[in-house]
């Protein structure tokens, strides 16, 4: 995997970002007849769930969730829960990212912004 590291990836001015082949390894990897981005939602799927259902923190973002103020009045620290979401959430973020580099082999900022645009997803939700 040290190769990962030779082609560093950036998007100048929102252009392309190709692969050129070098990175589909983690698509084309199957443990067991099981491809590897399947396990990898599945490890992720029992990881997160394991925290949220076993430990404090899954406590504190449940409450968090529910009422920030009420949660901030039990002793919470809001922000810091609040931050720590974000960040596991940037993290997820980055791997399906990284999943779709590998099996795409190219990536932009707005790939999916035709086929599931806010707009769209906010229209289904129009209550008028």
């Amino acid at each position: 995997m040290n190769y990962i590291w030779e082609y560093p990836l950036f998007c100048p001015k929102g252009s392309t970002v190709s692969a050129n082949g070098q990175f589909n390894i983690l698509s084309a990897m199957t443990i067991f007849g099981i491809p590897l981005p399947f396990i990898l939602f599945i490890i992720c799927t029992i990881i997160l769930t394991w925290i949220m259902s076993k430990t404090s923190f899954g406590n504190k973002v449940y409450l968090v969730g529910t009422n920030a103020k009420s949660a901030k009045f039990a002793g919470i620290n809001v922000k810091k829960t609040t931050l720590c979401c974000y960040m596991i959430s940037g993290i997820l973020s980055a791997v399906a990212g990284l999943v779709s580099l590998s099996r795409l082999n190219s990536a932009k900022a707005d790939f999916w912004n035709k086929l599931y645009n806010a707009d769209n997803i906010g229209r289904c939700f129009r209550w008028n």
